[in-house]
């Protein structure tokens, strides 16, 4: 197909293959997350490596995908193929390592769950440039070296590889992570968010939740304090 002249049936079909990716490297992100929160003392390591080498890369090339004008049908199919190549023999490793860890999350029956409801793409793109306009991070680099955008997992994993995305489209630097907030399973945090008391949740991420925050060589920090959370 890259061969071929850009048209917007093949468009979709590219988009489609797209975004079933995206699907599954978010889900296995979640399982990795999942079962490294279980180890005791974990560094998850593994869970950054899943995140800067595999997620963070594919949202960057699903942007550029959609929202660059400047890429060109053929150069970005071939750039895509050589992710998929590099990212399928990283899966295996991955895969391999997350089963020796003792972790009793690789006991849930749903662990690696069939779908993900995503969210749409380009929605969420719109949401975290709306964030990131708000707070000046792409107007003041100043702000954004003093930033971390957190995703929250499950449902908002993706979150801080579009904010690197858009933010590395207009030339700023922004530090990411993950961190565990469920309004599901603590009645306590739900209760508040319903009453309109957001601050819990930025409570909960500086007092007792995992956090993790990634830098550029892959590497994870568990990280309570050091800086405001987007």
């Amino acid at each position: 197909m890259k061969q071929d002249s850009p048209s917007l049936p093949r468009f979709k079909i590219v988009m489609a293959i797209v975004d079933n990716i995206r699907n599954m490297l978010l889900l296995c992100s979640h399982a990795a997350f999942s079962i490294e929160r279980n180890v005791r003392d974990s560094s998850y390591h593994v869970t950054s490596r899943l995140f800067t080498n595999l997620v963070v890369p594919h949202t960057a090339l699903n942007y550029n995908f959609l929202l660059n004008p400047d890429v060109g049908w053929r150069g970005m199919l071939s750039s895509y193929i050589r992710f998929v190549d590099t990212a399928v023999l990283e899966l295996e490793e991955v895969a391999s390592e997350l089963r020796k860890m003792p972790s009793r999350a690789l006991r849930q029956k749903r662990l690696l769950r069939k779908w993900r409801e995503c969210d749409h793409f380009l929605e969420n793109i719109a949401a975290v440039q709306l964030g990131l306009h708000e707070l000046k991070i792409l107007e003041d680099s100043s702000i954004a070296g003093s930033t971390i955008a957190m995703g929250i997992t499950y449902g908002g994993i993706e979150m801080p590889a579009i904010a690197r995305a858009v933010a590395k489209a207009h030339h700023v630097d922004l530090r990411i992570g993950l961190a565990h907030v469920s309004i599901y399973s603590t009645k306590e945090v739900r209760k508040l968010i319903q009453s309109g008391k957001w601050g819990v949740v930025q409570e909960r991420l500086l007092k007792n939740a995992p956090v993790v925050v990634f830098d550029d060589r892959g590497t994870s920090l568990n990280m309570k304090k050091e800086a405001d959370i987007a």
